[in-house]
């Protein structure tokens, strides 16, 4: 396979932060609890999980427990993250939300809490209770070879009190 271009960025969402040259999501919690539930309104997850390095350790004196949220409906996703340890966090962690995204769509900052991505057939808003910023990277996009799509890395900042989540919504808008 050809050496990756790039950082190796994945496109799956996540909650994660960094610490010295350490790497710590919730992607790499292989024994994280899920619960599902389905009904004519939505399709819910919730994810109890902790946040680890690739040797499935975590942060020693960081906050590593984390409750997600993906709410599946006919018009949005909803995902949601929160910090459920008491202590304080001395390096932040952050939802990220890749979106699918090849270039040449034109993305928009509506505003602190808003992103519009522009595709043929309609405008993918992505909105937030906290800040959201792009991470900044070459091509304003990152490249993922497995499964070769181009995506805009969205980064939502967590609160930094216990307990209070983030949410980004997901919607789709018909042009």
């Amino acid at each position: 396979m050809q050496p990756q271009p790039d950082e190796d960025f994945p496109l799956t969402p996540r909650v994660e932060f960094r610490k010295n040259d350490s790497w710590f999501t919730n992607l790499y919690d292989l024994k994280a609890e899920v619960q599902f539930k389905n009904d004519d309104r939505a399709t819910t997850f919730d994810v109890a999980t902790t946040l680890q390095d690739e040797d499935r350790v975590l942060a020693e004196g960081e906050p590593s427990k984390y409750n997600l949220g993906y709410q599946f409906e006919a018009d949005k996703v909803t995902i949601t993250a929160t910090r459920t340890n008491k202590e304080a966090d001395s390096h932040p962690a952050s939802l990220v939300i890749p979106i699918v995204s090849p270039t040449g769509e034109t993305v928009r900052k509506v505003s602190n809490t808003r992103i519009e991505i522009h595709k043929p057939e309609g405008t993918v808003v992505i909105e937030s209770n906290t800040p959201l910023t792009i991470k900044e990277t070459t091509k304003g996009r990152v490249f993922n070879m497995v499964p070769g799509f181009e995506a805009i890395p969205i980064i939502a900042s967590m609160p930094q009190k216990p307990g209070t989540p983030v949410v980004c919504t997901i919607s789709v808008k018909s042009t």
